[in-house]
């Protein structure tokens, strides 16, 4: 069993790498015709010299009792595994907004908890009376949310949004985009008359 730890470090190390590689180059799986325009040779040759270069250090402070060909076989692994998962958490992460306080998860918790709210970024500037932006909030409600302005635009607030519209897509229907338009096209036009 002891001399089949270094291959299974190894295939390991392999295919989690592979994983990563793959999830960073195509956007966690979003964009796969696009995955060779991504690849840089040069930043992953720098990388897989640095991984290298990594485990064979970490050889010279580790697993002392072997011989130093052996440790490297399992120290220069274990770099690759170490950085994967790194690369795969930092992948998420980005992904999914995780470290924003709006995400996917947020949204998932916000629609258990009744409140449907699409999200805003910038500044608000409104030219609608405060009669005609209650009347726009009124339609919105119609539909079953509001908005809410949270300044700064990030990967986090995509995320929640992309679940929010997918369950008012649920609820109003496909086309419920255009009809809230046609709602709110028809207020502006009785406004302006």
């Amino acid at each position: 069993m002891r001399k089949r730890i270094p291959n299974i470090i190894i295939i390991t190390a392999g295919f989690l790498t592979l994983i990563a590689l793959t999830l960073d180059l195509t956007n966690v799986g979003e964009n796969w015709k696009d995955i060779w325009q991504n690849f840089e040779i040069k930043r992953f040759l720098l990388v897989i010299i640095i991984l290298c270069f990594s485990g064979l250090v970490l050889g010279l402070f580790v697993f002392r009792k072997l011989k130093y060909v052996k440790r490297i076989k399992l120290t220069i692994p274990i770099a690759f595994i170490v950085f994967s998962l790194y690369d795969l958490t930092k992948a998420v992460d980005y992904h999914y907004g995780l470290s924003e306080y709006y995400n996917y998860f947020t949204a998932k918790k916000d629609l258990k908890e009744g409140k449907v709210q699409i999200l805003t970024a910038g500044f608000l500037v409104s030219s609608d009376s405060e009669k005609t932006a209650k009347a726009k909030d009124s339609i919105r409600m119609q539909f079953g949310f509001t908005f809410l302005n949270v300044g700064i635009y990030s990967k986090g607030l995509k995320r929640y949004n992309e679940v929010i519209h997918k369950y008012l897509t649920e609820k109003n229907g496909e086309n419920w985009k255009k009809r809230l338009q046609l709602k709110i096209d028809s207020l502006e036009k009785l406004q302006n008359e």
